[in-house]
Order: C-alpha cells, then sequence, then structure tokens
C-alpha cells in the first residue's frame, strides 16, 4: 500500500508535455491534472524552435538541441543547403543564444532556471494515448517529436 501512494505520489508531480489546442474553453493551466504550472514554449516565446520552416521536422529539432546544449557544428546543416540558406540557419541559431543574453545565461541555464518543475505547452501533437499530457520521461514513437520534450528532458535532468 505504501509502494503505491509513492508511486502515485511521483507520478502525479512528473512534469508532462502538454498540447496547445485553439478549442472554445481551452485553459492551459487546466489540461494537466498533476498541479504543476504550465508555459508555453513554442514560438514565438524564447524557448521556441527559431528553425521551423528551415528544414525537416527532424532536422530542425538537431539544430534545436545543439543550440540549447550550449554549441553549435556547423556540420549539422547539410552539405546541399545553398549559402544562403545556410546564413538563414545560422542566423537564426545567433539570434536564438542572443535572446538569453539579457539574462546572462545559456539557453540551457536558463531553461533549468525558469522551465523547470512545470509542465511545458507546445502546438506539436500527441497521441491518443497522451491526450492528457506526456510525461517527460516517457518515449513515444506516436507523439510527434518536439522542441518541449527536449526542454523537459534538460529541465529535470541531474
Amino acid at each position: 500500500m505504501a509502494v503505491r501512494v509513492a508511486e502515485r505520489k511521483q507520478q502525479v508531480t512528473t512534469p508532462m508535455r502538454v498540447q496547445r489546442k485553439r478549442t472554445k474553453g481551452f485553459k492551459l493551466q487546466a489540461v494537466c491534472s498533476n498541479g504543476l504550472p504550465t508555459v508555453y514554449v513554442g514560438r514565438p516565446t524564447k524557448y521556441g524552435n527559431p528553425f521551423n520552416g528551415l528544414g525537416t521536422v527532424e532536422l530542425t529539432l538537431v539544430w534545436y538541441r545543439e543550440v540549447v546544449s550550449g554549441g553549435w557544428n556547423p556540420k549539422v546543416v547539410p552539405d546541399y543547403y545553398a549559402d544562403w540558406q545556410y546564413r538563414l540557419v545560422y542566423e537564426a541559431q545567433h539570434n536564438f543564444v542572443a535572446g538569453f543574453r539579457e539574462w546572462n545565461m545559456t539557453p540551457q541555464d536558463a531553461a533549468r532556471t525558469y522551465l523547470r518543475g512545470h509542465d511545458l505547452a507546445c502546438w506539436c501533437a500527441l497521441c491518443p494515448a497522451h491526450t492528457d499530457g506526456k510525461p517527460f520521461d516517457v518515449e513515444c514513437a506516436d507523439c510527434a517529436p518536439c522542441n518541449a520534450d527536449f526542454l523537459l528532458a534538460i529541465c529535470n535532468s541531474s
């Protein structure tokens, strides 16, 4: 019995990724039943993926992880990108990091400081099994990949 109570308590306080919706009466703070405050991390917020529209979803998430992790390797941009495309990607990366300079933090430190202990919301789709929220430590191939998953992993790692 004590184990079940401990499991439920841990499960209730696990930060989750939730999907923001445009339905009438939708309340972002009421989506999750775990009681944690919810923060929107999509575009145009400071944590939104600045690379959307510059490549495939998978490629933009690779770039996003690279930048938030504190590095930027130009080799992550495909060789077939033209110079103007490369410049757009580089400018998006530069502007994203510059947005955190006013806080005197890296994007990773800012995420750990301001997003830890919060549910994160974005427009990216969740599968039917996770309509009430996807815990950060759950891998699901049916849920659309999202920058909120990566931010949750950073914020809640030791």
